[in-house]
């Protein structure tokens, strides 16, 4: 029997980082196996994590081989590297005889390194002096692993406990429009409260929600629960939801709206809408399309009885109706299903769909084109907000393409309705015949300035240098009109090129700006939606690791990281290169109908939770010193308790209001 392989211990340094990459794994991979890969790539946690993540265990490193030679956290990487002495050229290609050998030497700059001319490669690296990493920046690492330590260190950090100081009162006081942070007290829920916060954004989903009718609740309900699942509204029963969860959902948002309060720390809410826990970060939107489903069931299904509309369950506030027509050259237009939906997927980013921004998206995946006609999935009946769930995926190598995602300021959904089908086909087809001569002169010009895989122009331009600025004559006479007649011809060649290809950049430019504003017509410019927020996800876990944008009604956009909220520009939301290197990145985008801002409703909120939140406002703030208070703008006066009440709801309300209030100062 052969003894064990010796394995060295693990350092204070290594534990820390091996736990880490065992927390990304969910326990797929020993410690022994993480412990190897980590020490295999010398302490760079960064390439560990791509290692893992593409299968490597380690099992080629050999324990014994590699101990006691480089400390953990060194890489080679660091080390200083002189410049290396050029060895000069032996090759001289002389070309001064007849056109086959002009023919000739065109032939060889194109399958050759240009031997002569100035170099239009990038600086060696390896040329550079780096020094040894003193501050802790490695500037040998490029810009992907720089990245990557930068996530993960932030990672890192995010499993710290809270900073108990910052969710003290004193420091927990709203100032001005600053919105109000909802957090959950369950890590694992984080994504649903930040969900709930980018809706709050929302104009349309405000004034729907404070025009609930509220149901009477039971007593015997608890907060956090789903209950009983029997809600009566207006002696209409309805069995899919609670009253709860529409109880509490409503007077979250009134919290949100008027508190006082920096940060609301929830235990209940989110439990009583069913949100699920998050255990794998990496479905975080599948789990947010999901949560957008159930709270657009809970606020719909108790408008739908209100609108005093019998054919249309919904009030079409998220749902919206979509369909597939199949449409034949010979045969008349069938609709194949229609269905209701909350949230329209967008993959993007492979082979399949190589497209990176929203509307070609949806362009290219929402219609299909074959030789007997073409499909479309249209939307029959919209609604006044629509959530985009992104997903990115990995191409034929089994990575993720770093390109960012874009998405406009506001879009226009006309093209995508089936009441303008036939018109938005017509620009269609106007528009694949454009992007098909686009692609026409883009082969013609990769035809001319392409060869193996190199630049053609740059070879002749090298090989030109040659005779303009190497070749001597000497005395030669008939050397010298030769290499004279050689320079004259390959720049009639360089020219001839060049002209070539600035004409067809010229046509691609002005068939690029005919596409670009194809659909800009007053026809297709009926329903404008105004981005509301997007969602976030760095790739790795923590509920840091997952933040939003969310623009306020005065048109200001604002950061929440966890109980934080910055004010940010507008460009920082449409140029968040976060997550891009893990296959993350945004996950979902909120557009809602364009509102003229003087038409912006001011929401109307039961008074039974108003009053009770302007009872707790005052109370929270004259417990605070007089310089804090005077921040907010309010003034302060002497706290009395809420009259009594008769009603059993009211009376319940403002006991639930009261813990409510509490737990958002003392709770984490």
């Amino acid at each position: 029997m052969q003894p064990a392989p010796y394995v060295p211990p693990e350092t204070t340094e290594e534990t820390g980082q091996v736990d880490f990459l065992l927390g990304m794994m969910g326990g797929s991979m020993s410690r022994k196996e993480a412990l190897r890969v980590y020490r295999k790539h010398e302490g760079n946690v960064s390439r560990a994590v791509d290692a893992i993540m593409n299968g490597d265990k380690g099992e080629d490193y050999n324990w014994e081989e590699n101990q006691s030679t480089t400390p953990p956290g060194y890489s080679q990487s660091t080390q200083q590297i002189g410049p290396q002495p050029l060895k000069p050229s032996t090759t001289v290609i002389d070309l001064t005889g007849s056109d086959d050998e002009l023919q000739r030497a065109m032939a060889m700059s194109l399958e050759t390194e240009p031997t002569f001319g100035p170099s239009n490669r990038p600086p060696d690296s390896n040329w550079a002096v780096v020094p040894t990493n003193q501050s802790g920046d490695n500037p040998a690492l490029s810009n992907e692993e720089k990245s990557y330590n930068d996530a993960i260190q932030a990672s890192l950090e995010d499993f710290a406990s809270t900073n108990e100081s910052d969710l003290m009162p004193i420091n927990n006081v709203r100032e001005g429009g600053r919105p109000v942070a909802l957090r959950s007290e369950s890590a694992s829920l984080a994504y649903a409260a930040l969900f709930i916060q980018a809706l709050f954004s929302v104009p349309q989903v405000r004034e729907r929600v404070a025009n609930i009718a509220l149901p009477d609740i039971s007593h015997d309900i608890p907060r956090e629960s789903p209950g009983k699942c029997a809600i009566f509204i207006n002696t209409t029963p309805n069995n899919s939801f609670t009253e709860r969860a529409v109880w509490n959902l409503v007077e979250v948002f009134v919290n949100m709206d008027l508190a006082q309060l920096a940060v609301i720390i929830d235990s209940e809410v989110l439990p009583s809408l069913m949100a699920q826990p998050l255990v794998d970060h990496s479905a975080v939107g599948n789990r947010t399309s999901d949560f957008a489903k159930t709270v657009a069931d809970v606020i719909e299904s108790n408008l739908g009885p209100q609108t005093g509309d019998e054919d249309d369950h919904y009030p079409r506030l998220m749902h919206f109706t979509h369909g597939r027509i199949e449409l034949h050259r010979r045969m008349p237009a069938g609709r194949r299903y229609s269905s209701d939906s909350h949230a329209v997927l967008v993959e993007f980013g492979n082979e399949k769909i190589p497209y990176t921004d929203l509307i070609s998206c949806l362009s290219g995946t929402l219609s299909s084109w074959t030789d007997t006609g073409s499909s479309h999935d249209v939307i029959v009946q919209p609604s006044e907000v629509f959530c985009f769930h992104l997903q990115r995926l990995v191409n034929e190598a089994g990575k993720y393409s770093v390109e960012p995602f874009t998405f406009p300021k506001f879009i226009y959904l006309d093209q995508f309705l089936l009441e303008n089908l036939d018109l938005a086909n017509k620009i269609r087809v106007a528009e694949r015949r454009i992007l098909d001569e686009i692609s026409e002169l883009s082969a013609m010009k990769e035809g001319l300035t392409r060869h193996n895989n190199r630049d053609v122009i740059k070879d002749l331009e090298g090989t030109l240098h040659y005779y303009e600025n190497v070749a001597e004559p000497g005395d030669d006479f008939e050397r010298a009109e030769t290499l004279k007649k050689t320079k004259a011809k390959l720049q009639n060649v360089v020219a001839s090129i060049s002209r070539k290809v600035e004409a067809i950049d010229y046509k691609i430019e002005k068939l690029q700006t005919e596409v670009t504003g194809i659909y800009d017509i007053p026809e297709l410019q009926q329903h404008q939606y105004d981005l509301r927020a997007v969602l976030i996800h760095t790739g790795l876990p923590g509920r840091k690791q997952i933040y939003s944008y969310a623009q306020d009604t005065n048109g200001v956009w604002w950061k929440t990281v966890d109980y934080t909220i910055t004010e940010v520009p507008e460009e920082t939301v449409f140029s968040d290169p976060t997550g891009l290197h893990l296959g993350a990145g945004p996950y979902m985008l909120i557009y809602s109908r364009h509102v003229e801002k003087e038409d912006l409703a001011v929401p109307q909120w039961p008074r039974i939770f108003t009053e009770s939140v302007e009872q707790h406002n005052q109370t929270f703030l004259s417990r605070l010193p007089p310089e804090v208070v005077a921040k907010t703008g309010i003034v302060v006066e002497e706290a009395t308790p809420p009259p009594p009440s008769s009603s059993p709801a009211s009376s319940q309300t403002s006991r639930r209001s009261t813990d409510r209030q509490s737990t958002c100062i003392t709770s984490d």
